[in-house]
């Protein structure tokens, strides 16, 4: 109720909308609808995702129907008839706040026939036709195949033991990591505790991570044949092969099925041309995982109609990373969300790499020929950008290079990190 109430405030605000509002009436029920936006962000085309450009839709909600009270009822041919009156002229705001001040009180059932009335006349618009955009749908809006079964839980949670942070000596830097891989998509860590202790399904689980996107299943999935990583079999074979090498048979089921649905998708979006997608021999991949994969076999995720490249690394350091701080592109089913068990239970959260000044300063004019300055506590310095993946970092004020390049060069598992200098 609370949001139905913050929804109506901001329709109100809105001319165009409100007379929407008023014009519904005649059929007995009340809709506040949303403003069109049709304006489109163009996005960069990102290497390694292998995205083409997308668009973003403006995704305006349709707040569901609530009937009137009988007095409000009473009065709606009175409203609708005053609208039909209205002339074109340009509005000024006094007659802006008398449409706002009708229709708070129209939908709180109070408003009496002749302050309506008095209302509604004096506007000089014309009303127009408002067209509600539904919701996009959501990856559970498809029906569950009936052999699903939810093997989710809610183990209680364990932290794990971690090193302490080391004592520095004079002349030392520290860099402290978190997570394992580029960080981008979906995490497997994240993924596994989520379903383990977070007791979400593996379709929470894929719209937790591939935001904006949607489900849907292939027919033909049981008789086609794919490929992936240079191995050729059925959908089965291949995707149990890709999910027991990507998560061995010791994850939730659910994350497994997760990762099934992920590989699929993933497959469907390369072509079956990615050679980093390598699946395990069928003949070694145990029953326990076959079975979950068959319970989501054919399904995967879309953006505009098109599979979308559902990319995933092994752990995300407290929150997933938004594509454009990696790779450039900002893709709007690859942004960054947090994680709520890393911190305690990831084992990559918070890893410890010590350099002495004369290590960093050898690899900084070695990898990027800079001068350095007479302050190494000034040598590096890490600009955030989503999820706290350094999305560039400038070496000594001057030179400029992508954060994610930087850890590449100097061998740190993620792009997320941070760095300290003592004296």
């Amino acid at each position: 109720m609370n949001k139905r109430k913050t929804e109506i405030k901001k329709t109100a605000k809105a001319i165009i909308p409100a007379l929407a509002v008023i014009l519904t009436l005649s059929t007995g029920s009340l809709h506040l609808i949303g403003s069109a936006d049709d304006e489109q962000q163009k996005v960069t085309k990102i290497w390694k995702a292998g995205i083409s450009d997308y668009g973003q839709d403006s995704g305006e909600e349709v707040i569901e129907t609530q009937p009137l009270t009988q007095s409000v009822t009473e009065k709606k041919t009175v409203l609708t008839q005053a609208v039909t009156k209205a002339q074109t002229k340009p509005v000024t705001q006094k007659v802006t706040e008398a449409i706002n001040t009708a229709v708070s009180k129209v939908t709180t059932g109070k408003v009496t026939a002749a302050k309506t009335t008095a209302a509604i006349t004096k506007t000089t618009t014309t009303a127009t036709t408002v067209t509600a955009k539904a919701k996009d749908k959501k990856v559970y809006d498809i029906p569950y195949d009936p052999s699903y079964k939810d093997e989710s839980t809610t183990e209680k949670v364990v932290p794990v033991k971690r090193e302490p942070k080391p004592e520095l000596e004079s002349g030392t830097f520290l860099f402290t990591t978190y997570g394992y891989g580029h960080g981008v998509g979906m995490s497997q860590n994240g993924a596994n505790f989520n379903a383990t202790y977070g007791g979400m399904n593996y379709r929470e689980i894929l719209d937790h991570y591939y935001t904006n996107a949607v489900m849907k299943k292939d027919p033909d999935a049981e008789n086609r044949i794919v490929t992936a990583g240079g191995v050729t079999g059925t959908v089965l074979e291949v995707v149990s092969g890709v999910v027991f090498n990507e998560m061995c048979d010791v994850m939730n089921p659910e994350a497994m099925k997760a990762q099934a649905v992920a590989a699929y998708t993933h497959i469907l979006n390369k072509d079956c041309q990615d050679p980093w997608l390598r699946p395990q021999p069928y003949s070694e991949v145990p029953e326990y995982v076959v079975n979950a994969v068959k319970q989501v076999l054919g399904e995967y995720l879309c953006y505009k109609d098109e599979p979308i490249d559902a990319i995933f690394d092994s752990s995300s350091g407290g929150a997933t990373a938004s594509s454009r701080d990696i790779y450039g592109g900002d893709i709007p089913y690859l942004r960054s969300v947090g994680e709520k068990f890393d911190k305690e239970l990831d084992p990559n959260y918070g890893v410890y790499y010590t350099m002495t000044k004369d290590e960093v300063a050898n690899f900084l004019v070695s990898t990027y020929g800079v001068e350095l300055t007479d302050d190494p506590a000034q040598w590096i310095t890490v600009f955030e950008g989503d999820g706290g993946y350094s999305k560039e970092v400038f070496i000594c004020g001057d030179e400029r290079v992508r954060g994610s390049d930087f850890t590449d060069a100097l061998g740190f598992p993620t792009a997320k990190f941070t760095v300290e200098y003592k004296e």
